[in-house]
């Protein structure tokens, strides 16, 4: 198992776990108090970006679905006890929920793509710079060689020749 996708792991679990506890102090807050409806409904954003980090895409839109279907029963169904926010607040805050997730999830899968192209390339550039170092090497030695050749074929013409 991958150190990466341990860790990728780690960030999912780590995001359910602050969806959760993020979904149970915004149902234990007083309806009455809507400036903390507004920071909890907002800070559902962090584990659906935390999440995308970690899994990119499906990452992101699973985080998002999860926040969204968390939220939406303190947003709509529940009447004794709900975000006392406007509905079309809660609608458009559920709709971004997925835009943020799938787009931050969406450039992280981006970003990946192009480190392992550029990782490749490197790699590819190291081998290349490798075997120009041994043509290089090689050239030198049948120079060389030509050269050690060619002194001995002068006195062995001279002898042959007298």
């Amino acid at each position: 198992m991958s150190n990466e996708w341990r860790s990728s792991r780690g960030m999912l679990w780590v995001s359910m776990v602050m969806t959760v506890c993020i979904t149970v102090a915004h149902y234990t807050t007083d309806s009455h108090d809507i400036a903390y409806h507004n920071v909890f409904r907002r800070l559902y954003y962090v584990p659906v970006v935390l999440a995308a980090f970690g899994m990119g895409l499906r990452g992101g839109l699973g985080a998002a679905i999860f926040a969204s279907l968390a939220y939406i029963p303190h947003a709509f169904l529940l009447h004794h006890h709900h975000d006392p926010a406007p509905a079309v607040d809660k609608v458009l805050e559920i709709v971004l929920y997925l835009v943020v997730g799938g787009m931050t999830g969406w450039l992280v899968e981006r970003e990946r793509h192009a480190r392992q192209r550029l990782e490749r390339t490197l790699r590819d550039r190291a081998e290349l710079e490798r075997e120009l170092v041994r043509a290089g090497k090689l050239s030198g030695l049948g120079e060389l060689l030509a050269g050690v050749a060619h002194e001995i074929r002068n006195p062995l013409a001279s002898i042959m020749g007298a």
